[in-house]
């Protein structure tokens, strides 16, 4: 078979080049085990018979039939025809035939010349078949511009780790991977991997039609540091296409484009950000107040557009539209931002004007309005700065760092200084007197936080605390981190606060108790349900939060004397603890002489010689005439265990008297005394330590107690909330029943 047709075995391929022989037209030569000189070997198409490459080297080295090792190695490319032209070299010290597969190897420098290109790297690969080179270490590739390498140096420039160049048809497509880096007139590029299309036949201008890189791109184009995932460039177009959350930064203003994808467009000095499934479009501007004090505006939307003209930035947000500021947050359909560099090159944000169900708002609350106007200057709408608002027909005093006016003048939100640690929201509320009235002393309730949001309208004003929440009304004090403030106007004109929502952490006091709780709703003054006739009550529930189920409210009361079980140790002196009752809801009921607490689901109480668990119970507390409290009694019902001292006792229902030192056990009570290990049982069983008696009853005593009143019941009167609340979104009325004073 002719040497210049097709490759045969190795064995009995190429020339008898130790005899120096030229290559001959025989169909079988030999190349005998050893090494030759001035070896070569062409390559022709099995079906047109064109020469497609040529082969030499200096010297060349038998192997095997499937590897010859050849010094000095020089690989000549041709285009595809009987006169096909010299389209690219390729040139290594060293490499490794394997003329049955038509695959060239090699461990030295490679360098791969064409007039559009040129390639130099390290331990190398090239595949006749798939006209495919791979560099392993180490890649350079220069890519010129129309007219080749005589036009001077190489418009485009990269480099990496891996690389590799497929020849086939109209393009050369290059694929570098690992520490890539692109360099050209227009931009500077490093990714995880790119991919590089460079048309064979140029017109003008760049040698590189496509770019698309990806994997942690940065780039420095048209003065903008640009981050991305992905990217797609045409530079022949001046445009480029960013994916993967990318992020651009204009470094002389150091303005902030990001989204989903971001369009560049280099001829129309424009970019375009839209949002998408890996982010929003977000833009971040600065601007710097003649004070010189400088401010961050972040805006979001569904799409951003900015441009540019000479020193100024014109940006266009549409679609769900919000703005995060330092001192500031905003929502709306629209918003259009103007900024540019004044002296000293610092950004200054001239205008930010923005239209369609607009709110402002913080993390409490929104408002609404047709349109908004922001002063970025001094960061905040209206009010700022210690601002303060006051309604003396209503009642209401505001002391805060910021106020913003969410809708007119009877909407908006209150910050406190944030650079000041003793800086906080004060509102002030005259509680309960007609507008010509003084304010008399406890007549006024006072709430501190760091944040509020307001709403008033012709009946109350609604107030949303949030952060380190304190408030002082009358006798009672209360903190929290949330909390929310309804105050009503009366006949005369006056307001009062009518009801008190604290969520997070929410601690309350008062004279005779303190508790805590995740939420607790407190009514300071609530009509009762007889129509108004009994005076008005304070009403307090505490509750488990859902966002917080293992923490339940917790009550701490005055300490009692013994309860009365431990009769036996009568004349020992036991330490007083205050009473700790917790349950997963409390409530309490305030009146003019006694306070009633009630306590509901896996009640546990521990306090004076007393341990106790129970589903149910009932504290009623008076007041004493030197002002202080007294524990008169306690109910509980339902699996109650009772312990006190060495004595345990379980029954369905309790009647402690501490100020008597007795207890009372009915329904089923069974009392084991662990000292000489005892245990008795009956229908009624009463303990008396003042007396230091026990009685067990039979099952209708002659000579009970007196009778008590029928149970009552006790529901709060909401209408004062229905204006903010809508009757389908309020909660179900809470029922307070009042528990028997004593067994019939």
């Amino acid at each position: 078979m002719p040497l210049s047709r097709t490759w045969a075995k190795p064995a009995a391929v190429a020339l008898a080049l130790a005899l120096a022989a030229p290559i001959c037209a025989q169909r079988m030569t030999t190349m005998l085990p050893g090494t030759v000189k001035n070896f070569e070997l062409p390559n022709f198409n099995e079906n047109t018979g064109d020469k497609e490459w040529e082969l030499f080297g200096e010297k060349a080295a038998y192997k095997s039939d499937t590897r010859i090792d050849v010094e000095s190695f020089r690989l000549l490319l041709f285009e595809d025809g009987a006169n096909g032209a010299l389209k690219a070299t390729i040139t290594s010290p060293s490499a490794r035939v394997d003329p049955v597969k038509k695959f060239v190897s090699g461990d030295s420098d490679i360098f791969v010349r064409a007039p559009e290109f040129k390639i130099d790297g390290k331990k190398w690969t090239w595949d006749s078949a798939k006209k495919f080179v791979e560099v392993f270490d180490g890649i350079t590739v220069d890519i010129f511009p129309a007219g080749g390498e005589k036009k001077g140096a190489p418009d485009t420039r990269i480099t990496g780790r891996y690389g590799s160049m497929l020849g086939e048809g109209d393009s050369n497509v290059f694929d570098v991977r690992k520490n890539v880096k692109l360099e050209n007139s227009q931009m500077k590029l490093e990714c995880d991997a790119l991919r590089a299309v460079a048309p064979k036949e140029r017109r003008e201008g760049s040698g590189v039609s496509e770019i698309d890189a990806e994997g942690n791109i940065k780039m420095l184009y048209e003065n903008k540091d640009i981050r991305a995932g992905g990217a797609k460039i045409l530079p022949s177009e001046s445009t480029a296409l960013l994916s993967g959350s990318p992020h651009i930064k204009d470094i002389p203003s150091r303005a902030e484009i990001s989204g989903d994808t971001i369009e560049i467009d280099r001829g129309k000095k424009s970019l375009a950000a839209k949002s998408g499934k890996s982010g929003r479009a977000r833009a971040v501007i600065f601007n710097t107040d003649s004070d010189g004090k400088e401010e961050r505006i972040a805006i979001s939307a569904d799409s951003i557009k900015m441009r540019t003209e000479g020193e100024k930035n014109f940006f266009d947000f549409s679609g769900n539209v919000k703005v995060d500021a330092d001192s500031f947050r905003a929502s709306c359909d629209s918003l259009s931002a103007q900024s540019a560099s004044k002296e000293g090159g610092k950004p200054e944000v001239s205008r930010i004007e923005g239209g369609g169900n607009v709110r402002l708002s913080n993390e409490n609350g929104n408002a609404a309005a047709d349109r908004m106007e922001i002063l970025p200057g001094r960061g905040e709408v209206v009010l700022s700065d210690n601002a303060s608002l006051a309604d003396p027909e209503r009642g209401m005093k505001l002391f805060a760092d910021v106020i913003v006016f969410l809708k007119e003048k009877s909407t908006g939100l209150a910050f406190a200084d944030p650079k000041a640690e003793n800086s906080d929201v004060v509102l002030n509320i005259r509680e309960g007197i007609s507008a010509g009235e003084k304010p008399k002393k406890g007549a006024e309730t006072v709430v501190k936080s760091k944040r509020l949001k307001f709403v008033k309208n012709e009946k109350n004003m609604r107030f949303d605390f949030d952060r380190d929440v304190r408030i002082t009304s009358d006798d009672i004090r209360a903190s929290c981190e949330k909390m929310q403030v309804l105050a009503i106007r009366d006949g005369k004109g006056g307001d009062s606060v009518r009801k008190i929502t604290a969520t997070d952490s929410v601690k309350i006091s008062q004279k005779g108790y303190s508790a805590e709780a995740e939420t607790a709703v407190i009514y300071p003054k609530l009509k009762g349900g007889d129509g108004g006739k009994s005076a008005p009550h304070r009403y307090v529930e505490l509750l488990i939060s859902p966002a917080n189920p293992g923490k339940r409210p917790t009550i701490r009361l005055p300490a009692t004397k013994a309860i009365g079980l431990e009769e036996v140790r009568a004349d020992k002196k036991l330490e007083e603890k205050p009473t700790v009752i917790t349950s997963d809801r409390q409530w309490l009921v305030g009146g003019t002489d006694s306070d009633r607490y009630f306590f509901e689901g896996d009640v546990k109480a521990a306090g004076t010689d007393m341990d106790v668990s129970c589903e149910k119970a009932e504290v009623e507390m008076r007041k004493l005439k030197n002002g202080g409290h007294s524990i008169s009694k306690i109910y509980l019902l339902e699996s109650v265990n009772l312990s006190s001292g060495l004595k345990s006792a379980t029954c369905g229902r309790a009647e402690v008297f501490p100020e008597d030192e007795m207890v009372v056990l009915s329904e089923d009570p069974v009392v084991i005394d662990r000292e000489d290990n005892t245990r008795v049982s009956g229908p009624r069983m009463v303990y008396n330590r003042g007396r230091r008696s026990m009685t067990v009853e039979a099952e209708n005593p002659q000579s009970a107690p007196a009778a008590q009143s029928a149970p009552r019941s006790f529901i709060p009167d909401f209408e004062d909330d229905e204006t903010l609340s809508p009757a389908r979104n309020r909660p179900p009325r809470p029922t307070v029943k009042m528990l028997p004073r004593s067994r019939k």
